[in-house]
Order: structure tokens, then sequence, then C-alpha cells
């Protein structure tokens, strides 16, 4: 879990700590695809197979040390530091719908490595996994930015600086001082025991945490979570994408405070349900009813619900603060008010986005809850012009226009 509150003195911290310094030379085994060839690397987008800083004051040597003797391969690309401990992964001739979308995902990886032929390709490699990874992360990062409507221009180069007299952050990657990482593993004790020496404490489950030191966001999770469904390699697609989007949206323009849980959540749902509608991935979703465990045809329901006024109001939606208490109507309803505004509002949304990550604290405490909320109300009414029942009013007709019922 997220550690949402971080103390103003650990990031004023992290805003006069120079970067960490990288790890001595390792030989490591050789990417077969790549042979680590520094021209095949560009053209794949690698930058390089480890040897970097990590987080707060470790980097991928001290790790080694730590898990001991285990086939980890890294890999950093423009925006993400990845570890992978995953293993072969056979791809499934019964499941049409991953078999059909690995093809294409390695089609696409086959014009960044010149010797991949999608064709022959019957498993996966850890290697090959690697690389797959690489891309997604890339391809999310991409896909937030075209969100928010961003480039890696828009940021400063180092801390306290301006861009264009606008603060946009305190760093290079999407506002942060260093690379959003990944460390997806095998075994839940691997995690494990990185987790309880580098970031405790650790708790069951997958963990995402800021590094306030050394300015970076990580997630880190396993197959064994779940029990074992993040062993379908599409399953973990979704499951990634929904954490490393929720870490994007959070540290835009730096992680100074959280937002309120619509945006993110929503906007996690937003980029899952385009990978696969069937995996739908929650922070924290209170137990289903029967009528919700496997229904993952979301529009139907929703168009059902707006049919007969039965929903939470966007007024009420917007002061949701924890996850705790969500149940799963309550995340399609969040999933369908971001839907419609990258549908229809795109643009105002963009600067709704843009606006709720603006009010950067100055030397005083950080905001808490009741103002961020208190913000959001004036920067919604300042993107949008209408108030909450006017936007319900909005979106119930566009939901009754586009989504078919049942």
């Amino acid at each position: 879990m997220l550690r949402q509150a971080v103390g103003f003195c650990g990031l004023l911290a992290l805003l006069a700590h120079p970067a960490f310094a990288q790890d001595k030379d390792d030989e490591r085994g050789k990417d077969p695809w790549t042979k680590n060839e520094p021209a095949a690397m560009e053209a794949a987008g690698i930058l390089r197979f480890g040897n970097f800083a990590w987080g707060d004051d470790h980097g991928t040597s001290a790790i080694e040390e730590t898990l001991g003797d285990m086939d980890l391969l890294w890999t950093e690309t423009p925006h993400f530091r990845i570890a992978s401990t995953l293993g072969e992964y056979s791809i499934p001739n019964g499941d049409r719908r991953q078999k059909k979308k690995l093809r294409e995902e390695l089609e696409e990886l086959a014009l960044l490595l010149p010797d991949l032929n999608p064709r022959k390709i019957r498993k996966l490699g850890p290697w090959l996994r690697l690389h797959l990874w690489a891309m997604r992360l890339e391809k999310t990062y991409a896909e937030v930015c075209a969100i928010l409507q961003i480039e890696d221009g828009d940021f400063p180069k180092k801390r306290g600086e301006l861009v264009n007299s606008k603060y946009m952050g305190e760093g290079p990657f999407m506002g942060m001082p260093e690379k959003f990482t990944l460390f997806i593993a095998e075994k839940e004790s691997t995690l494990g025991r990185y987790a309880n020496r580098y970031c405790p404490p650790f708790t069951d489950g997958p963990k995402r945490h800021l590094f306030p030191k050394f300015g970076s966001m990580m997630f880190g999770t396993a197959e064994e979570f779940a029990n074992g469904l993040l062993k379908d390699d599409t399953q973990m697609h979704c499951h990634v994408v929904a954490s490393i989007v929720h870490n994007l949206v959070d540290c835009y323009r730096f992680y100074w405070y959280a937002l309120p849980v619509w945006i993110p959540e929503g906007l996690a749902h937003h980029c899952v349900r385009k990978i696969e509608p069937r995996f739908n991935q929650f922070t924290s979703v209170k137990e289903y009813s029967p009528n919700d465990g496997d229904n993952w045809e979301w529009e139907e329901r929703i168009r059902s619900r707006v049919g007969h006024d039965y929903f939470p109001t966007f007024a009420k939606l917007m002061r949701w603060t924890g996850h705790g208490e969500r149940k799963v109507v309550d995340h399609m309803m969040m999933w369908s008010r971001v839907d419609y505004l990258l549908e229809e509002k795109e643009d105002a949304f963009a600067a709704f986005l843009d606006g709720m990550t603006g009010m950067v604290p100055g030397h005083g405490a950080l905001p808490d809850g009741d103002q961020v909320l208190a913000f959001q109300d004036e920067t919604f009414n300042k993107a949008f012009g209408v108030s909450p029942d006017v936007f319900d009013e909005e979106w119930a007709a566009w939901v009754k226009k586009n989504y078919k019922d049942k």
C-alpha cells in the first residue's frame, strides 16, 4: 500500500538530496535479443541492463546482495527501471483472446528487436518477458502523457526550476526527480525480502511505495499474489498497469498530496479496460455481491442504473477520499465519469488535472484532505464551467446515447 502521507521535512530532504551514485560495474549475463550491443539496445529503447540506482540509498548491487543468488534481471528505459525474476511463460493455446493479444504485442516488439520472429515464439523466456514489460510500461507512460496533454520537455531538468515560469514539479519524470520503478517477482517471498530491507514494513500483497529521499515511486508485485491469478500474463499486465497509472497520476508535477480517489482510480480503470475488460483491477473493494463477481460488462450495467436514476451522484463521488468502503458499482461509476470526460471533454479534463496538481505548498504544512476537496470544487468549476449536478445531467444523457442497454 502506498504511503499516502509523506512528512514535509522528508520532502524537503528529497529536494536537497543529490542523485544516489550508480553501483560499480558488474558483469551480467547477456540479453539474447540485443546481445548487449549499444546500437541494438538503443533501437530497442533500452538504456542499460542493471548497474543503476533504485531507491533511497540503494541500487541494483545492494539488492542483489540482499536477495542472494537468483535469476534477477534488470533493465532501464527512458522513464522506468525494472527488476524481474519472472520465469518462462507458455503462450496458452486455449485462451484465444490472450493468444491474439500476445501475438500482436510480439509483432510490435519485433519492430524493436529484429531477431524476433513472432510466428516462431511458443514460450516467452525471462529476457523476452523483460522486453515486453519495458515496452508495456513505456506505452502506458505515453498514454498517460497523452491524457494529461504533456511531453517530456514540459518538466524541469532538475529540482527548483520552473518551466516557462510555471511550477511543473521537481524533475523530468512526470515531475519526479527519478524514474518510476517496477519490481515484478515470481515469488511473494522475493518481494518480501526486498521490502523488509528497503521499504518496511512489508505487508501481504502488492506494494506501492514512495522513496522520498531518492525521489521515485515504485510498484512491487509477485505472481503468487491473488491466489496465483497473476501467473496469467494478461491478468498481470492489467494488474501492473493499474498501479503504474496510479503512480504516474499521483506524481504528476511531484507527489505533494493524494488526489481524490476518483481521479487516479478512474484513469486506472480506463487504461486497464483498454487492455482487457474482463480483468478489472481495484485498489480496494468491498466483498463482491452475487451480481458483481464475474460481471465485467460495465457499460450495460451503468446504462441500466442511469435508466433507473440509481447511481451515486458526482457531487458525492468527488468527495470519496478512501478505498476501503468502495463497492464494484462505485468503481464502475468512477470509470464511467472518466470515460465520458475523455470522450467528450478531453481538453477541459487535461486542464482540470493540471489544476488539481497545482496546489503547491509553500513553506508551511502540506494540504489536508479537506483543503484538497475544497480546491477540487474550485478547479472543477474553472475547467468545466458547470456544477456537479449539471455535469451529471450531461453525463447521464451521454450514457443513454452511447452505452448499450441489456
